[in-house]
């Protein structure tokens, strides 16, 4: 297990790391763009099954998924979102779109997020496939607002803490006034609000 911390080890230190543990089937705990999150490859299957069972989570709650273009939204779904919520992004928007045939884990849907961070963006376009990265908690703790407390949940269940927020343009860290993604199922042709977090969707795009 490594901790490291962007303001003392650096950005790019932080995102080599970050690079070399998830690629090497690790899992790594840092902020995202709505809260700390448990990072792992989309593709890392016994990962995957990893953050179940050390969060506890329901196999009903599938994992959303984080992409940095719409390119790779139509490697893991079978279509895209609609325009007025492509345009929506990058934001702590997320879309629930048909999984693709050849859909990894065998999901009938995938919800999908184009995170408002730089860092990861360009984390996961150098990495090449989405990125899961659910909050760090176990289910039904409140969400991690630090490494630290993400390691008391944890342990060395994780091999990599990433400690500080890693858009550099925000100097606050994560809070537990920090709230999750707004979630919109576009499955279909009506708009689906189906959990309202720190996004504010524009009134005229959803079904009434």
């Amino acid at each position: 297990m490594k901790k490291l911390s962007i303001e003392k080890d650096g950005i790019q230190n932080c995102k080599k790391t970050l690079i070399e543990t998830l690629k090497n089937g690790g899992l790594a705990i840092a902020p995202t763009d709505t809260q700390y999150g448990i990072l792992c490859l989309y593709s890392n299957r016994p990962g995957v099954e990893k953050i179940y069972r050390i969060k506890g989570r329901d196999s009903e709650k599938k994992l959303i998924a984080l992409v940095s273009s719409l390119n790779m939204i139509s490697t893991i779904c079978s279509k895209l979102p609609p325009d007025n919520l492509k345009k929506l992004w990058p934001s702590p928007l997320t879309v629930v779109l048909p999984a693709s045939s050849s859909h990894i884990y065998g999901w009938e849907s995938q919800a999908v997020r184009m995170p408002e961070d730089h860092f990861l963006i360009e984390l996961i376009t150098e990495l090449g496939e989405p990125l899961f990265a659910p909050s760090a908690n176990p289910q039904g703790k409140t969400p991690a607002v630090d490494s630290d407390e993400a390691y008391s949940y944890f342990g060395d269940e994780v091999e990599l803490y990433i400690e500080g927020n890693i858009e550099e343009k925000l100097e606050v860290k994560a809070t537990k006034e920090n709230i999750s993604s707004t979630i919109v199922d576009a499955r279909n042709n009506k708009l689906l609000l189906l959990r309202q977090g720190s996004f504010k969707i524009p009134g005229d795009i959803l079904t009434p």
